[in-house]
């Protein structure tokens, strides 16, 4: 069997990643989410370059994402769950992906770790993981025993606590032509203006 260190080995690409925290999750907790996040795309030979965009007036136009020096690949949404009606989303969901946006909920997240008794970083950094993975692998991509699992049990939420869940080899061999497909064009840095 593959060990998580070698599923990556000898391939790193880079992803940028823009967060919208309209949840307010607290700054502190969110770094701890992304190095979680971060741990499960290091082991997959990916490393994430986080961008966190201050999130406007629930009122208002989400900012501008054009202004950031590179192309990002996946935007991450924390929202409250009431900003997407339950009748649009299955109960007990904890995120979902649309092309690149991804939405992470917020309310239903804090119940699920209370209720399995995890950390709050550890299961925000696993659901962010697994919907960014839906970003670079499409939406039909659930395995079962993996950071891509259709729904996290008591069993998965117990080993995020040990160690984080990981890719399956033929998710990150996909993850990895995706990005370096992506990468000319994701990865241009934007001129300066004069």
């Amino acid at each position: 069997m593959i060990t998580r260190q070698a599923q990556g080995a000898g391939k790193t690409d880079y992803i940028v990643v823009a967060i919208y925290n309209y949840a307010r999750v607290p700054p502190e907790m969110l770094k701890r989410a992304e190095a979680q996040a971060a741990k499960i795309y290091e082991n997959a030979g990916v490393t994430v370059d986080w961008r966190v965009i201050p999130a406007p007036a629930q009122d208002t136009e989400p900012p501008d994402a054009a202004g950031l020096a590179v192309h990002t690949m996946a935007y991450v949404n924390l929202v409250p769950d009431s900003w997407i009606p339950e009748a649009r989303r299955r109960p007990g969901t904890l995120g979902c992906a649309l092309g690149t946006q991804v939405y992470v909920f917020i309310d239903s997240l804090v119940q699920a770790s209370a209720r399995k008794r995890c950390p709050l970083h550890i299961g925000l950094g696993h659901v962010m993981a697994h919907e960014i993975g839906h970003v670079l692998l499409g939406p039909n991509s659930h395995t079962f025993n993996s950071i891509m699992a259709p729904e996290f049990d008591q069993g998965q939420f117990n080993q995020m606590k040990m160690r984080p869940l990981f890719f399956w080899p033929q998710h990150i061999k996909q993850m990895h032509e995706l990005i370096r497909a992506q990468q000319p064009v994701r990865m241009a840095v934007l001129p300066a203006s004069n």
